[in-house]
């Protein structure tokens, strides 16, 4: 994944008006979770090509 690419996320939230204050009340953590998720994807990906490319 690269990053300058743009995903669309989408959040069912349930828990009524609180839990989407909660939410953009911790933006700064929700996108600090989604970059190292990018970082552990690309990670796997390179991982994953390098032992492909040995076969």
């Amino acid at each position: 994944m690269s990053r300058k690419s743009t995903i669309s996320i989408s959040f069912k939230i349930e828990d009524g008006a609180d839990g989407f204050k909660q939410l953009t009340a911790d933006a700064e953590g929700l996108r600090k979770v989604m970059q190292s998720t990018v970082t552990e994807v690309d990670m796997r990906k390179k991982i994953m090509l390098q032992s492909l490319r040995k076969y």
